[in-house]
């Protein structure tokens, strides 16, 4: 897939050093071109949204709590379902990962 243009290597629009085994000579952290940043950024998306399902109502709860006129058994069902939804997400965005991912290319 590397070619040569005007005295460069380039993968895609990637410039890319054929001494070093192909390897990118610079990172460009916003383009979805390589798969490497593919799964850069699904890794880190996957992680956000993981941490924020799993810890977004606790410290919120003596808030959330009187507000909606909970009791402690619907705050329990809120938490499992909190830890519910990040096992669901894991499962959900590890085969995305997957397909659309590094293995794509």
């Amino acid at each position: 897939k590397a070619e040569e243009r005007d005295g460069e290597w380039y993968m895609g629009r990637m410039p890319v050093d054929p001494a070093q085994g192909f390897k990118a000579k610079e990172i460009q952290l916003f383009s979805l071109q390589r798969p490497h940043m593919r799964a850069f950024h699904f890794a880190w998306s996957s992680f956000f949204v993981a941490f924020t399902c799993w810890f977004a109502f606790a410290p919120l709860m003596p808030v959330v709590r009187p507000a909606l006129g909970m009791n402690l058994k619907q705050v329990f069902a809120v938490n499992i379902a909190s830890v519910a939804s990040t096992i669901t997400t894991r499962f959900l965005v590890g085969p995305l990962c997957d397909k659309v991912g590094p293995k794509r290319c």
